[in-house]
């Protein structure tokens, strides 16, 4: 699947329930999130993050998920907290019965924030090593036992949005041939230059 294809497939399966959600007019089941800290193996580094799962008793079957990618500022505030705003995303996949991850593709790494800086790290960049960590999280999630692996999709912002616009091109850096596929993406005001430079991008 082309990478407009699977951008498309996520905006057609979420955006009715992200533009609720954005208009306030969602109203939270009573259950809601459980979070753990949890620590996974990338390409180059040992990753972390945080993990969302609905705090309701176990049901059969599997559940959908989401790699969520943050933007340049990292996946945590300046005291180590994951920011509110990032927070409500996950719990809000939660309630909707979503398992959600938070991946920190800086901290491992000993980087901070990016915002500022004008010469960005290599091991920052979104379309190799944050494109790696994506799919090192889909591995995670595909091997859970609550996890459909059939229905995992990723999403970022800015930064993590410019990294999901690598994602879902055939050649990303992690993905393998007989490894998981995301199942849909979605970028939210990601940088297109690399796209627009790129001929064929797909």
């Amino acid at each position: 699947m082309s990478a407009v294809a699977v951008i498309t497939e996520f905006s057609r399966f979420a955006a009715p329930m992200l533009l609720t959600a954005a208009a306030g007019c969602a109203t939270a089941p009573a259950s809601g999130s459980r979070e753990e800290p949890v620590t996974f193996p990338g390409k180059d580094v040992s990753l972390t993050g945080i993990l969302f799962t609905p705090a309701d008793a176990p049901r059969a079957g599997r559940r959908p998920a989401v790699v969520l990618m943050h933007g340049c500022s990292g996946m945590l505030d300046s005291r180590g907290r994951l920011p509110t705003g990032r927070r409500e995303w996950a719990e809000q996949f939660a309630r909707w019965g979503y398992v959600a991850l938070h991946v920190d593709s800086f901290a491992p790494r000993g980087l901070g924030s990016l915002c500022d800086l004008k010469d960005r790290p290599a091991e920052s960049f979104p379309w190799t090593a944050r494109t790696a960590d994506a799919y090192a999280a889909l591995d995670l999630l595909a091997a859970r036992a609550d996890v459909d692996p059939q229905r995992v999709f990723v999403l970022g912002w800015s930064h993590g949005g410019s990294t999901v616009m690598g994602v879902v091109r055939p050649e990303a850096p992690g993905r393998r041939e007989s490894g998981p596929r995301f199942k849909a993406a979605i970028a939210f005001y990601p940088g297109c230059a690399g796209p627009l430079r790129l001929k064929g991008y797909r």
